[in-house]
């Protein structure tokens, strides 16, 4: 039977999430879950269908995850990048809060932000200031700029 792990992702302007994982591999400072949706999930640029396989990464000291999405058959449909609070990874859960803005990986490269009214709407909100949503484009522009090598050093190209 395989290792279980708990996600538990905190948002700034919604209810918290919990996902219930396999446990894929682990080091020191990161792990790899996979995950399996039992439902469609809009995300903008592409909708995922039930059964889209998820193979999250997280580290202990990125301001992002990195989920690596794939069709029931295994094909890569993209990736998606969280900007976030870098995660606390324990033997049995992973937590974090979700800072708003996501970007969408094609498996060609090319990208599209998302949700960049929503992060506007949280610092309106008081949610976050203006210089945590600086912070914040700051570090998907850097998620942008270093994607091929973040990519290329988790070693699941196929």
């Amino acid at each position: 039977m395989a290792k279980r792990i708990v996600e538990v992702k905190h948002h700034l302007n919604k209810p918290t999430e919990q996902y219930d994982c396999e446990l894929v591999a682990r080091g020191d400072g990161w792990v790899v879950v996979r995950y399996v949706t039992d439902r469609d999930y809009d995300l903008g640029p592409v909708c995922l269908r039930r059964g889209t396989v998820t193979l999250a990464h997280y580290w202990a000291d990125r301001h992002y995850v990195l989920w690596d999405l794939r069709s029931p058959a295994g094909e890569r449909i993209g990736w998606l990048c969280h900007i976030c609070r870098p995660p606390a990874i324990s033997a049995d859960r992973i937590e974090y809060t979700d800072l708003v803005l996501d970007i969408w990986f094609w498996p060609d490269g090319t990208h599209v932000m998302l949700d960049e009214a929503e992060l506007a709407d949280c610092v309106e909100a008081g949610r976050l200031s203006e210089e945590e949503a600086d912070a914040v484009r700051r570090t998907a522009k850097g998620v942008v700029r270093d994607f091929s090598r973040v990519v290329e050093s988790i070693g699941w190209h196929g």
